[in-house]
């Protein structure tokens, strides 16, 4: 009996952390994902099988440049950065887990955020050019930003590089149900 419920133990830890496949969206850098983006104001892009909506925010659209991915919003603007109040929204079509962003034209004053809706709450700020890690799932149909709340100068800010985020193994909720099942009738038979 205890040696079941060891190993129904070790299947529910092995399940929790499984990912199937990591997957980045290179923003700046893979041109099958940016140009379907670049100029838009809404696009859906396919990644491996994941697809995900970009929506910019209000008034602008997303942008590539050689030097960095933003949004061009409406009068003067930087056209390849993320600027005060601008965000990048994104969708999944499934849960995911958020790792990684990827940031550069970061400058002194410049800060930013990632936020999930339905309130879009703040999961952590984006610590400055290069990669910051991050690790809370983003549930299906469920909006992420990436938002700048300040840049250095007027018009001047930072590039959204490329992000990362985790597919949960599918077999990982099955092995969950079936550690459930087994562990619910021990405990039957135990009282019987």
């Amino acid at each position: 009996m205890k040696q079941i419920l060891i190993v129904c133990l070790v299947i529910l830890g092995c399940s929790v952390h499984a990912f199937s496949e990591l997957v980045n969206f290179n923003l700046l850098g893979d041109s099958a994902i940016y140009s379907r983006l670049d100029n838009q104001s809404t696009a859906i892009i396919t990644n491996n099988g994941l697809i995900a909506t970009f929506t910019a925010s209000a008034g602008g659209v997303m942008n590539r440049t050689t030097s960095g991915f933003g949004i061009n919003g409406s009068g003067s603007d930087d056209t390849h950065g993320l600027n005060t109040g601008q965000y990048i929204q994104i969708i999944f079509d499934q849960d995911v887990t958020f790792t990684n962003l990827n940031i550069s034209s970061w400058g002194a004053l410049d800060a930013g955020e990632v936020q999930l809706g339905p309130a879009f709450t703040s999961q952590g700020s984006i610590s400055g050019t290069g990669d910051t890690l991050y690790n809370f799932t983003v549930s299906q149909g469920t909006a992420i930003r990436i938002i700048a709340t300040a840049d250095t100068a007027s018009n001047n800010g930072f590039s959204v590089d490329e992000f990362t985020v985790a597919i949960p193994e599918p077999s990982s909720a099955a092995l969950i149900g079936i550690a459930g099942f087994i562990l619910i009738t021990i405990r039957r038979k135990i009282r019987i």
